[in-house]
């Protein structure tokens, strides 16, 4: 079994919260998964990474792989409802502060785009981290009103904050110095060191809750010694790679194939969909129900940067 995640960064052994919980949970019960550094997210089933390939079945996102692997009889850890309606307090309180400070505020959005743009393959590297941001606009209209297309002032993002740090105090005097959150490891331990890394670790100007983490000793020594347990050696690879929050996170080269194609890309865009509502309308070809981004079947054959198997 194969797992394709976006590449780290210094003490991130991923830069995507969706692949770091997948493969923490995969190295958490010990699945013979080999991961797999991946820039193409069109060839997942649902256009994102993570996905899992075996036997020629594609399994796309975290929820959908770490099932698959139960099935597989691969899960050692214990689940349990307590667990799961933590996961849930989780994606409450925390997942929208993550997904607003990464996407949603001025000062951290360009930076985030171009670490995702970095990572993938051209040109996908062009537009494709827009899929995200709207993702996230989509959550901010849903559960807090405002959309990030808004005015910044407008952004009323203190509600998120003030839920963000409650939660990490919860976690912080749960935890108290056990290696995992309950007695026995869950899947709970891989959500809560994906959101501890990604609000620890990924390079972002403006973050009101890493000094708030800096406060809870707990946290801090369960990120460490996770980290160490199962990502020695993917986090020893990226040590060289430490954040630069400048927004000019492409190299030179990479920058001006942007700049060189850019314009290229929106004019072919823009002639597709011409043509494209143009064939419609004459009924050369029908709309299906299928969506757009669905490409299952695309397969570049690209060889990916392999950590190692477990």
């Amino acid at each position: 079994m194969e797992i394709f995640v976006y590449k780290g960064l210094y003490n991130l052994p991923s830069i995507d919260f969706e692949c770091l919980r997948a493969i923490s949970f995969i190295r958490l019960i010990n699945a013979p998964v080999t991961i797999k550094i991946d820039g193409n997210p069109f060839k997942s089933p649902n256009g994102c990474l993570p996905y899992l390939k075996h036997n020629g079945t594609k399994i796309a996102g975290f929820t959908k792989i770490a099932a698959f692997l139960q099935d597989q009889g691969f899960d050692t850890t214990s689940q349990n409802r307590l667990s799961i309606a933590y996961t849930s307090y989780l994606y409450d309180n925390l997942y929208p502060y993550m997904q607003y400070f990464l996407w949603g505020d001025e000062t951290n959005s360009e930076n985030t785009r171009m670490l995702y743009a970095k990572r993938m393959i051209f040109p996908l590297s062009f537009c494709y981290p827009q899929r995200y941001a709207k993702r996230v606009d989509d959550l901010m209209m849903s559960i807090e009103q405002f959309s990030l297309n808004d005015k910044y002032e407008d952004h009323n993002v203190d509600g998120i904050i003030i839920r963000a740090k409650k939660c990490l105090n919860t976690l912080n005097e749960k935890i108290g110095n056990k290696p995992y959150f309950f007695q026995m490891s869950t899947e709970l331990d891989a959500t809560i060191y994906a959101y501890l890394s990604i609000l620890y670790h990924i390079p972002m100007t403006k973050n009101p809750v890493k000094s708030h983490i800096q406060e809870c000793p707990n946290l801090l020594k369960f990120l460490d010694k996770f980290g160490k347990r199962f990502f020695s050696t993917e986090l020893k690879s990226y040590e060289n790679e430490r954040p630069n929050l400048s927004t000019n996170d492409l190299s030179n080269s990479e920058t001006k194939n942007l700049s060189k194609h850019g314009p290229k890309i929106l004019s072919a865009l823009f002639a597709i969909t011409v043509m494209s509502v143009y064939a419609i309308r004459n009924g050369i070809f029908s709309i299906s129900g299928r969506d757009p981004m669905d490409v299952t079947n695309f397969d570049d054959g690209d060889e990916h940067e392999v950590f190692d198997e477990s």
